[in-house]
Parts: structure tokens; C-alpha cells; sequence
């Protein structure tokens, strides 16, 4: 503030005109980087055995791209070590310009130490709540396929990826897109000419083959990427039924050393 009385002016002006405006300053709490919900508890916080907190880090006078990455690294590395001898965790984080969110679990004796402590307070400026995410279940509960996009089929030069694993079933939305039925065959003695999948492992993997990852939220676009193809080895209860089996259908497919792999010109399963 004093280098602001004898700084020279830029264009008659002081060269940070907000800095420049201040007229006084004040020491805050501690306790007010609190979000509203920790610091309402707070007291009762600093007890428990453990909590889990999002912490918010910032490095806001470091301004060249690199230092700030080593700032922040830094910061991240001595609050990892401190937690280490606390019996907690750096469970995530995410680093966004000179920012970054970390997920931490702490006993509340050391969460009151990164809230009073002088070292802490110039390193972390927000406390909040552990972050509630929605459960797949809870997503799973309220989907609805109708929700979603309609989902084309791929290219007809996409790649074809032969899944050798309890089967697909043909009927699976996600995967009536995609799958090429005439390459879904089974493998087993029993069941000759029923590819379809009997407990789901095939048609899970293949879906996540498909897409990559599926997102169950309404209006997404989940865009296949490949063809699939089936090689049904296992039962029901996802078991190998016949020695030998895995082996003939990797010849048979063609594939002498994976069971699935990326490929243009993919021989119909059988022939």
C-alpha cells in the first residue's frame, strides 16, 4: 500500500486503480473460509475421529504458467505428507489454471490445523463439504432408454471387435445398433445356435466396447465407435463348460493370440 504513494502513475492513474481505491484493511477469522454448513459445526467437527472435506488451494500471486503448476504441486505434496502423519488421504483433485479442488480425509484435530494454522491460511482460501455425487444406482433408478438420443448405427468401414465372452443378446438397445448379427455365434456343444448372452458379462463388455463409456444422462449422445462381434464360451453361470474351448475359438475366429482385437476385415465367425 505504501508503494502506491510514491509509485509513478500510469497515464495520471495508478497502475492497479482497484488496489489503489482501498482505504482501509482487516484481518478476517480464520473460520471464514468455512463454508456455511462446516462453519455452522464446527465446534463439533474438530472432535471426530475423521471427516472427509473438499479443500480449495490458490496460488494467486504466481503468474507464469510453469511456476504456478510447481506451486501448486508443492502445496499438494506437503498437505499428502502432513496427512500421512495424520493417518488420512488425498483421495482427488483437480488443477484448473491457479486453482485446484482437493477431496481430502483428515481427523477433525487436523482439520482445525489447516484452518488456524498461520502456514495453512495463506495456502488453503475455501473449505467445503464433502462432494455428493449422484450413485449409479440413484442414476440407474431413474433412467429411462426413451430419454436418451436415438443412437445410429456406426460406419459401415467402422472396425469390428469380436468379443469372445458369455455372449450378446441381440435384443439389448444398446447394442441393436451395433452388433452384426450374422458374427454372433456360440461355441457350446448344448447350445449350438443360441449366441445370446445368458447373465450379462458379455453384453456389459461389449457395450462398454461400443461406446467406451455410456452416460445414462437424458439427451446425451452416445455415438458407437465400432461393430461388434460374438464368440459365446461361456455358460449361464459364466463358466467354461469344455477344455479346450478358448482356444478353438481363436483359431476359428482367427485371432491366434487375442480374443479381441481391432480389425477391418474380419472373417465371419465359423468359416
Amino acid at each position: 500500500m505504501d508503494a502506491f504513494g510514491t509509485a509513478p502513475l500510469e497515464k495520471g492513474r495508478p497502475k492497479e486503480q482497484e488496489i489503489a481505491n482501498l482505504e482501509d484493511l482487516f484481518l478476517d477469522e480464520p473460520e471464514d473460509r468455512l463454508a456455511e454448513e462446516l462453519e455452522s459445526d464446527y465446534e463439533n467437527l474438530i472432535q471426530k475421529d475423521f471427516l472427509i472435506i473438499e479443500v480449495e488451494i490458490l496460488v494467486p500471486l504466481v503468474q507464469e504458467k510453469n511456476k504456478i503448476k510447481d506451486a501448486i504441486g508443492l502445496h499438494l505434496k506437503n498437505l499428502k505428507q502432513r496427512l500421512i502423519f495424520d493417518n488420512g488421504a488425498l483421495l482427488d483433485h483437480d488443477i484448473q489454471h491457479n486453482f485446484c479442488r482437493a477431496v481430502i480425509r483428515c481427523s477433525g484435530k487436523f482439520f482445525q490445523e489447516l484452518v488456524e494454522d498461520d502456514k495453512w491460511q495463506t495456502v488453503i482460501f475455501r473449505f467445503e463439504p464433502r462432494p455428493e455425487f449422484e450413485s449409479f444406482h440413484e442414476t440407474w433408478k431413474e433412467f429411462q432408454f426413451a430419454k436418451l438420443n436415438p443412437i445410429e448405427s456406426p460406419a459401415d468401414d467402422a472396425p469390428i471387435v469380436c468379443v469372445v465372452d458369455s455372449g450378446v443378446s441381440a435384443g439389448n438397445p444398446f447394442l441393436k445398433p451395433v452388433k452384426k448379427t450374422e458374427l454372433l455365434k456360440s461355441y457350446l456343444e448344448n447350445e449350438p445356435e443360441n449366441p445370446a448372452d445368458g447373465n450379462g458379462h458379455g453384453s456389459g463388455v461389449a457395450s462398454l466396447v461400443s461406446y467406451y463409456a455410456l452416460s445414462l444422462a437424458a439427451d446425451t449422445d452416445n455415438q458407437p465407435k465400432v461393430w461388434i462381434a460374438s464368440a459365446r464360451i461361456l455358460d449361464s453361470e459364466n463358466q467354461f463348460v469344455e477344455e479346450q474351448l478358448f482356444s478353438n475359438v481363436l483359431k476359428d475366429v482367427g485371432l491366434p493370440q487375442v480374443c479381441a482385437t481391432w480389425s477391418q476385415n474380419i472373417q465371419p465367425l465359423g468359416e
